[in-house]
């Protein structure tokens, strides 16, 4: 794994990111970049649902 500088680990797992992260920047630190996640697969996935929805109503027809 690496982080940091050589031989330098910043969290030792993944609970300890998660206790730096809450005890640093607090619950909202959590959802960093969240917002920017939905608006770059809200997209994706209705484009997905809406052609298997229009190809189950082509197959079962």
């Amino acid at each position: 794994m690496v982080q940091g500088y050589s031989g330098h680990a910043q969290y030792s797992g993944g609970l300890d990111v998660i206790r730096k992260v809450l005890r640093s920047d607090g619950i909202r630190g959590l959802y960093k970049g969240f917002g920017l996640s939905v608006m770059t697969y809200a997209p994706t996935s209705a484009v997905w649902w809406a052609s298997y929805g229009s190809s189950q109503r082509f197959i079962w027809r």
